[in-house]
Order: structure tokens, then sequence, then C-alpha cells
């Protein structure tokens, strides 16, 4: 039996944090994770959407693999969960073979989730992870500068609530100019002001006048609630 222990720590590597766990640190523990829940809501609903499917396996995505990683994993601050370059490949290799959306296209995404798991389990197993150190960091640092630009393209379509099919960036183009007077007023005017206020948000709390103008937002709700 002292013999397998050894294996079961390694497989289960939460055994030996939960062994000496705090008590003390379950209401900081809870606190952090309300706030990743929080943000990880939105953020999976828009990768699923990002992939081409339903927002409720964006939830999925995003919250099971936590639960799992925190008993099987053996990192305390790796960050787990979708990312936007691999819901960009999952559409990407979907989309020319199924309708966006469609039941088949779900089972697919399904189905190629599974086998990329299982291959990743495989590499894991036989230690091959040493084959990222071969990618150059040029190489990385441009696929990402790529996706990003592709990711953010790409979400314009949600931006202005018009169908933007493309595959390159000068089709897309053409699908924008082509499409571009069905835009969402509505739309466009939500997403611009939340766009000005992510990056004006920061400067204001910096500054302090998030701190002076809280009181008065108050005290106008408390108005308007009691009118």
């Amino acid at each position: 039996m002292k013999l397998l222990m050894p294996d079961f720590d390694r497989l289960f590597p939460a055994r030996k944090w939960l062994s000496h766990y705090q008590t003390a640190s379950f209401k900081a523990d809870l606190v952090a994770a309300l706030i990743v829940l929080a943000m990880l809501v939105p953020q999976g609903m828009a990768y699923a959407m990002l992939a081409g499917l339903p927002p409720i396996m964006g939830i999925y995505a995003s919250i099971l693999p936590m639960i799992i990683y925190a008993f099987t994993g053996s990192s305390s601050t790796l960050s787990i969960g979708p990312v936007a370059i691999i819901s960009m490949m999952v559409f990407a290799a979907l989309n020319p073979l199924f309708t966006v959306g469609s039941q088949a296209y779900i089972e697919a995404a399904c189905l190629l989730a599974v086998l990329v798991g299982l291959i990743s389990f495989v590499l894991g197993i036989f230690r091959f992870g040493f084959l990222i150190q071969l990618i150059s960091h040029p190489v990385i640092k441009s696929f990402i500068i790529a996706s990003a630009l592709l990711i953010a393209l790409g979400q314009l379509k949600f931006l202005f609530a018009i169908p933007l099919q493309a595959n390159n960036i000068p089709e897309f183009i053409i699908s924008l100019q082509q499409n571009f007077h069905q835009i969402s007023l509505s739309n466009f005017s939500i997403g611009i002001i939340s766009i000005v206020l992510l990056f004006l948000l920061p400067k204001l709390i910096r500054s302090g006048f998030i701190n002076r103008i809280i009181p008065l937002l108050i005290l106008l709700c408390s108005i308007i609630i009691m009118t």
C-alpha cells in the first residue's frame, strides 16, 4: 500500500494541500472564487460564440475544468478554461464542414474536444512537452499577434450585429462593405460605450474620481427608487 501512495499523490496532488488546509483561508478563497466566477461566466459565453457554439457550452467549459483541475492539477497558479485562440481554431476546423450552430456542429465540437484531450493525455504520459522549446519566440509572438487581430475582426459582427462570413481579411472587408447598411445602431452604441469605459475606468480609478462620485450616484439611485 505504501508503494502505491506516491503514484496516488501524483495523480491527485490535491491530497497534499487538503490534508493541511486551514479553515481560516476559506473566506478569502470564497471571495476569490466568486470574483473568478463573475469573470468566467461572460468570458466563457463569449468564447463559445467565437467558436460557433451555444453560450451555455462556454459556461460548461469554464467551470467544470477548473473543478477537475483543482483535484488533479499540480500547479496552483495555472489558469484553466477556454481561451480565445482555441475557440478560433475550433471554428476554423469545423466551419468548412458543418453549419454553424447545428446539432452536427455541436456534436463535432464535442468529439474534437475528446480527441484533443486524448492526444494531450498521451503526449503528457510520454513527456513530449519539450517540443514547445523547439518553436522560436518570434514564431510564437507572431502567432499571438495574428490571432489577436483575427479575434478582434471576428468580433465586429457582434459589434455591428451584421452577418460577416469570411475566411481571410480581404473577404472580411468585402463582406463588411456588403452588409454595412444593416448595422444595428443600438448594438454599435452599446459596444462603443463599453470599449470607451474599458479604457477610461482604470484612469478614473487611479485619479480618485470614482471615489468622489460614488456617494453622488448612491444618492441619485436612492432618490430614483424612493420616487
